[in-house]
């Protein structure tokens, strides 16, 4: 049972901890998108927002504040996830067409 939750457990990674993020659009009652990562970690912490967009700069300031530096990210090739490595973080993009990671640029 969670007795209570602090900022910090919607925060998730750290150095060299791998981090999965995605962003999904849900239209049944309005088009909005949700936002999410999760650690690969036993703790397996996550995070879900809210969001009217999916471009670069509003991807961009979710990470910033639910990711921890010096994580690894992992994301799918959209190019709203560009920017990732000026957040000293490193990241890796899956290419689910080849079922490979690749390094981020």
């Amino acid at each position: 049972a969670i007795n209570s939750l602090t900022a910090d457990d919607f925060i998730i990674g750290g150095k060299n901890i791998i981090c999965e993020i995605d962003e999904s659009k849900f239209k049944k009652y309005k088009d909005f998108w949700i936002v999410g990562g999760v650690e690969r970690t036993e703790k397996k912490k996550c995070f879900f927002i809210l969001t009217d967009n999916r471009e670069a700069a509003t991807l961009r300031n979710i990470i910033k504040q639910h990711a921890r530096e010096r994580s690894i990210i992992h994301t799918d090739k959209w190019h709203g996830y560009s920017h990732l490595d000026s957040l000293n973080m490193k990241h890796r993009r899956v290419n689910h067409s080849k079922n490979k990671i690749e390094r981020g640029t």
